[in-house]
């Protein structure tokens, strides 16, 4: 299980070494929650929490994880670097976060999907909208739950388009009211 702000490496590499891919919603909660329901043994955000569905549910545990990948490289002979040789490099934003009043973000939020379902063919609405542009490249927004403003995120094949995916929403955003678009 991951959340909604991962690439979409990561689903790829984990059904090519079998596993299940299931792209969830974002936040703490949330993710311990759909262990529960699911079973899932991993699961992590692209904060960096990594959550162990074995033996406990769902601890939240950065030495735990820390010791498993050292456990992985001892055991493989290998580098970590030599150990994802193989995963495919993208081009990716950290979180870029958008001000926007608190008591109307997710009014926003809701227009700002529905216009997006409106002009992309290809949304995720499980938590915000995810477009996905069929060449890999994907571009999110979502309402913050516990803050004032809207999380952004991006990733594409190249620089060259990680920077149109992103002129492309920071199109669309301006035209709405109240956004602060200055870390866009």
């Amino acid at each position: 299980i991951f959340d909604v702000k991962c690439s979409n490496v990561l689903a790829d590499e984990i059904e090519k070494a079998g596993g299940k891919a299931t792209r969830w919603k974002t936040g703490h909660s949330f993710i311990k929650k759909k262990i529960k329901e699911t079973g899932a043994l991993l699961a992590g955000e692209a904060s960096g929490h990594l959550f162990f569905g074995e033996n406990y549910f769902g601890v939240d545990d950065g030495l735990l994880a820390a010791a498993k990948i050292t456990s992985i490289i001892s055991q493989s002979g290998k580098t970590i670097t030599e150990l994802l040789a193989n995963v495919p490099q993208t081009f990716t934003t950290p979180e870029i976060k958008v001000g926007v009043d608190d008591e109307q973000k997710f009014e926003t939020m809701r227009k700002i999907t529905e216009k997006f379902n409106s002009k992309f063919e290809d949304c995720d609405t499980l938590d915000g909208v995810r477009v996905s542009f069929g060449d890999g490249a994907w571009g999110l927004i979502r309402a913050s739950n516990t803050s004032p403003y809207l999380t952004l995120r991006f990733e594409a094949g190249s620089e060259e388009r990680l920077e149109e995916v992103k002129r492309i929403f920071r199109g669309e955003l301006e035209k709405y009211e109240g956004l602060d678009l200055s870390a866009l």
